[in-house]
């Protein structure tokens, strides 16, 4: 495969950044005319649809246009038939942009195979603006699991701006917390749906995140079985989550929890792990070559 990176000068009228999608074993071309796809390596929150069509070499070659969505901006759609990675998917979008593919916000590898349960559950954030994390941790608190909730005033990146130390605290705490829960709490914070990092974070700590959100898209659904290493809660079922919970975990001993985070995290290691981001990126690409390929033949 040979792709074709667009370059400043492609791309008048807009401001340059550098980043974004990367093939590290992919063969770069500077001649268009033998390329087999064509990629945009800044995210698509620098450009307007307007200067994505005006791509000198989108027309006819749409779908072998490569695009990344790393900020969240969920109500945008494209519109363009291309290999769209976006980290804010949502299932409202797969109307527009049936073609996108939802991939994980980046997250630390915070795993410990060491680690104890001291918990059942967690939930340490911002409420957010759906009301589903204060009734789900209200439901809790009414059951008899074992938590622990800290609701914080604010996003966090606000108290990493406006008080680092007490933010670095609080990661600190976070991290012990995530680590040593059976359960961590990911109910959906924005009317959008778009999942949070904890979603990604607790698979990447081998723990089992608690998804409620019923148009949330998560990251590679085709590719990762997450039935293996999540739960999922209706919306209409908040309410009683902590009583659903407590039933679900008499079920399931540790040891399938920990075998069900294990999956989670070797998931996450194969496909979410940012550090492999670009293999990834490129693994996908080649297979919807293929598939175009084969549907013109």
């Amino acid at each position: 495969m040979k792709a074709y990176f667009y370059r400043p000068e492609d791309c008048p009228g807009v401001e340059w950044v550098s980043g974004g999608l990367s093939f590290p074993t992919v063969e770069k071309t500077n001649n268009p005319s033998e390329a087999d796809c064509f990629v945009l390596p800044n995210d698509l929150c620098h450009y307007t649809n307007e200067q994505l069509r005006a791509l000198p070499y989108l027309n006819g070659n749409e779908r072998r246009h490569v695009f990344l969505a790393i900020t969240e901006n969920p109500e945008r759609t494209i519109g363009i038939p291309a290999i769209i990675f976006r980290c804010d998917a949502t299932r409202h979008l797969l109307k527009s942009d049936p073609t996108m593919i939802a991939w994980g916000w980046p997250s630390e590898d915070w795993y410990d195979p060491n680690a104890k349960f001291e918990r059942d559950i967690f939930f340490q954030g911002q409420a957010g603006a759906t009301g589903l994390t204060i009734r789900a941790c209200e439901s809790i608190k009414k059951s008899e699991l074992s938590a622990h909730i800290h609701i914080l005033d604010t996003f966090y990146g606000v108290y990493e701006v406006n008080q680092p130390e007490y933010a670095k605290q609080l990661k600190q705490q976070y991290v012990q917390l995530l680590r040593t829960s059976r359960l961590s709490l990911c109910a959906s914070t924005k009317p959008e749906h778009v999942i949070r990092y904890r979603f990604y974070e607790a698979l990447a700590a081998g723990r089992i995140p608690v998804l409620v959100g019923d148009y949330s898209l998560r990251a590679l659904e085709g590719r990762v079985n997450y039935s293996k290493c999540s739960l999922w809660i209706p919306e209409k079922n908040v309410d009683n989550i902590g009583n659903f919970l407590k039933e679900w975990l008499l079920s399931h001993p540790d040891e399938e929890l920990l075998e069900m985070g294990r999956y989670g995290y070797s998931m996450w290691k194969e496909w979410m792990n940012p550090q492999d981001w670009g293999k990834n990126w490129e693994r996908i690409v080649l297979e919807k070559l293929k598939e175009i390929d084969a549907s013109a033949n």
